[in-house]
């Protein structure tokens, strides 16, 4: 299987799960990189002053403590390949079929629960929100990625990472020209986990 990496030496790798005990997935293929978010968004922090001044009796208080559970955009972007259409399917079924398969396996929303935490203002875990549109909720799936230490580096710790409860927002085909793109824009909803050791367990899907 081959890899279109931009992003320097070929050691960037992404798959796509769905939600099954033992889940299936996909190698993304002929794939744009996307810009990968790192962590969850974090409240701003305000002063409430001590009468109008500043005191040792002034505090400071969190503007919006449901910020650090607002979904996080990411957009991807990959060329279109005769034998390869279901890819698309992959990323939330955006065609709306009435069964969600790629290739031999019918595939299945990640559920709501199963989504992971987000750190609160008060730096604990709490149960990350899911969507409430049911559609969204139809489709939801997992982004995973690696960066590969390249061989020719010494030392150095490969990074996999994960995105959980990822829905589509909007899908669109694009030609400019030369060749037909899908791009996807899609929102995290879940955990951000940038300290696995290994993929994550799950059976290999192959798009038609």
């Amino acid at each position: 299987m081959a890899y279109i990496v931009l992003n320097g030496p070929e050691q960037r790798f992404s798959r796509i799960y769905d939600g099954s005990a033992t889940p299936y997935y996909i190698q993304c293929i002929q794939l744009d990189q996307p810009e990968h978010p790192v962590m969850a968004p974090r409240g701003e922090t305000a002063i409430q002053p001590d009468g109008g001044r500043m005191s040792q009796y002034a505090a400071t208080y969190i503007t919006d403590p449901t910020t650090p559970f607002n979904p996080i955009p990411i957009t991807f972007r990959f060329a279109v390949i005769a034998n390869r259409n279901q890819q698309l399917d992959a990323f939330g079924n955006p065609r709306r079929k009435a069964t969600w398969t790629v290739g031999a396996h019918t595939w299945v929303p990640v559920g709501p629960d199963a989504i992971g935490n987000r750190i609160d203002v008060e730096g604990l875990p709490l149960a990350a929100m899911a969507p409430r549109d049911a559609v969204e909720l139809s489709g939801m799936y997992s982004y995973a990625w690696t960066e590969q230490i390249p061989s020719n580096v010494s030392g150095g710790t490969a990074v996999y990472a994960i995105a959980r409860g990822l829905v589509t927002k909007s899908a669109t085909n694009i030609n400019d020209g030369r060749m037909n793109y899908w791009t996807v824009e899609a929102v995290i909803h879940g955990e951000l986990n940038l300290n696995l050791t290994a993929w994550p367990t799950g059976t290999e899907s192959t798009p038609t």
